[in-house]
């Protein structure tokens, strides 16, 4: 099974989207900011990563230079 990390600072879209696609039969991992989404990374093996553009502390370009 894919693992999906969904990284968004808004909670309702973060918990909408991990509901979809855990109905769809996917893991899913959810993150706050950047800096929460890199350290999720450490501990888990995330196939694919779902990130929104702006957010407090670490943005998803930084993000992804990061990760």
């Amino acid at each position: 099974m894919n693992k999906i990390l969904v990284v968004d600072d808004d909670a309702n879209i973060r918990r909408l989207v991990s509901t979809l696609l855990s109905d769809a039969g996917f893991g899913v991992c959810e993150a706050a900011d950047g800096r929460d989404a890199l350290l999720k990374l450490e501990k888990n093996k995330i196939d694919i990563c779902i990130v929104d553009i702006m957010m407090p502390h670490m943005d998803s370009l930084d993000f992804c230079r990061n990760a």
